[in-house]
């Protein structure tokens, strides 16, 4: 019998603590597809679809289940609200005080 790893403990520990969450909601929130078996996801040019169910994140193209990268940056983003859009582009040089840090002569 093979050990699972710590990464892998802790991504169905949140896979589990997302299924319990309103998914229905967060696919809304995020404009997603939904149906009453899964969540369709793009993200980083790659399909994706989560059981609404188990909270499982498979690759949409070989049905391989997404790695801990993958599933926990999407239970993260999927679990906040949608950022504001920017109204006004800032360039970095307008951050003064980091100039020191970043660019060093």
């Amino acid at each position: 019998m093979r050990k699972e790893s710590n990464y892998g403990i802790m991504k169905h520990q949140m896979q589990d603590v997302f299924a319990q969450g309103n998914l229905a909601l967060a696919a809304e929130k995020w404009h997603l597809d939904i149906n009453d078996e899964v969540i369709y996801v793009r993200f980083i040019a790659r399909d994706y679809t989560i059981n609404v169910k188990s909270g499982l994140i498979l690759r949409a193209d070989n049905g391989i289940e997404a790695d801990y990268n993958e599933a926990m940056t999407l239970y993260d983003i999927l679990s906040r609200e949608p950022a504001v859009p920017f109204e006004k582009f800032v360039s970095i040089d307008s951050f003064r005080r980091f100039k020191k840090y970043i660019w060093r002569k």
